[in-house]
Parts: C-alpha cells; sequence; structure tokens
C-alpha cells in the first residue's frame, strides 16, 4: 500500500503517524533521555530511539476510525487499569486488558502488512471524490468510496473491524484473568507485539499475564522476569525494547 498524504495544511487533523502501541506505555519504557532501548531480533543490536521513532508507528496505515472512533476508547479504559495497578492495586475490568491486547497485535500486524485498496461496489462508474470532502467524510468516521473503491487505509479499518468482532479472536479471551507480576529487580522487557503469548508488559517492572483462573498479584525474582524476556524475544516479529 502507497502512503497516501492528506491534503496541504491537514484541515481536519487526521492522524498520519499512527502508533500501533500506546505512546503512554512506550514512555514508560524510556530512559532519563526520554528514549527506549530498541534489540533488532535479527542482529542482536541495540539503539536508542524516541517513542515518536518510525519503529513504533505506521503511517496512515488505516483511518481515523480505527484511530480515533474505535482504538481511542480501548486505550482509555485500558490506561485506568494502568493507573490502577501502578498505585498498587489490581485489574477490576479483565475486559479492558484483553481489548487493548487484541488492539494492540492487530494494529501491528496492520502496521507492518497493511491491506491494499479493496474494489467494494464493482461496476460503479469511476470517478474520484474530492479529496477534501473525502478528508471530511473520514474524521467523521465515515468510509468514503472513490469509484466504488476504498482507499488501504479504509481496507484496512475493515479488516481490523471485522477481527476485533471475530468469534474465534473474542474466544482466545473469554474467561481470561489478567495476574499483576512485579519485579524490584530485574527490568522486563516487551515485544513489539504478543501475537501468540497473554502478556502485556506496562513497563519496566509490570507485566501483566493472562491467565484461566484469578491469580493473586506477586513478586517474581530475576530467574522468573528473565524467562519472561525470552519469551518477549521470540514473540518478538521485528525487535525488542526496555
Amino acid at each position: 500500500m502507497t502512503y497516501e498524504p492528506t491534503s496541504k495544511g491537514n484541515e481536519f487533523q487526521l492522524t498520519i503517524n499512527q502508533h500501533f502501541h500506546m505512546e503512554a506505555i512506550l514512555r514508560k519504557f524510556a530512559a532519563d533521555d526520554k528514549k527506549v532501548a530498541v534489540t533488532d531480533k535479527v542482529s542482536g543490536s541495540t539503539e536508542r530511539f524516541s517513542v515518536e521513532n518510525r519503529r513504533f508507528k505506521a503511517k496512515r496505515a488505516w483511518s481515523q476510525e480505527i484511530e480515533q472512533h474505535i482504538s481511542w476508547p480501548i486505550e482509555a479504559a485500558f490506561i485506568l487499569e494502568v493507573q490502577r495497578i501502578e498505585d498498587g492495586g489490581i485489574v477490576e475490568d479483565q475486559k479492558a486488558i484483553s481489548a487493548y491486547h487484541l488492539l494492540w497485535v492487530l494494529r501491528h500486524s496492520f502496521a507492518l502488512n497493511p491491506s491494499s485498496a479493496r474494489t467494494l461496489i464493482p461496476g460503479m462508474p469511476l470517478g474520484q471524490m474530492d479529496k477534501r470532502l473525502e478528508e471530511f467524510a473520514e474524521s467523521l468516521g465515515k468510509l468514503p468510496l472513490s469509484g466504488g473503491q476504498a482507499a488501504g487505509r479504509f481496507a484496512t479499518t475493515l479488516d481490523i473491524k471485522a477481527c476485533l468482532n471475530e468469534p474465534h479472536n473474542k474466544a482466545n479471551y473469554d474467561g481470561i484473568y489478567w495476574q499483576v507480576l512485579r519485579s524490584d529487580t530485574t527490568r522486563f522487557i516487551s515485544a513489539d507485539s504478543y501475537p501468540s503469548k497473554l502478556l502485556v508488559p506496562i513497563g519496566p517492572q509490570i507485566l501483566l499475564k493472562g491467565c484461566r483462573e484469578a491469580s493473586d498479584a506477586m513478586l517474581i525474582d530475576t530467574t522468573q522476569v528473565e524467562k519472561f524476556n525470552k519469551v518477549a524475544i521470540g514473540e518478538a516479529t521485528n525487535f525488542t525494547f526496555g
């Protein structure tokens, strides 16, 4: 999919550089220089990057509907749980963590492999919608069509929405409880995404683990943290950070 820039001035304030993982979580892994250590999975080399670096982002891979109307409510519910945990509490809204985990996995996947333009109404007379009108519609969470075709970011939006509601994906989180694991010594690292593990590091000293039964919060030792960090390396598509 080719990146499509907004019209000059971006009148409707559409998000161009889209984080696939919450910026607020990325910042918790940053050091005093406000940069995050990123380790390449293949080479093993480590560099430090701002959370605004392109490694953490897609470039207009999905529409404003996903960015604002779908992602923001999920992120808001998730960050409330994060704040509660950081204040010494436990997860109260299990579904908020599950919804964010799935959203993270999906956005990461589509950031790497965004959908191509898709014909939704075959045979519709060809014609190019006015760019300003298209962007206005997008800002409202609508799906504009030009000649019966949805641009790649709108096709990606349809795919993400379908995946969020896909019964198999929902079933993966049915009955899941998120256990809080803390470390006072060794720091957790995070994969760029966890496509097959129910894990969400929310900072260098706190990890959330999906379990089939409600479990008390635990303080874990260095050996246990290192096991989770090895899982992060195995799960990562391109890099780990922390």
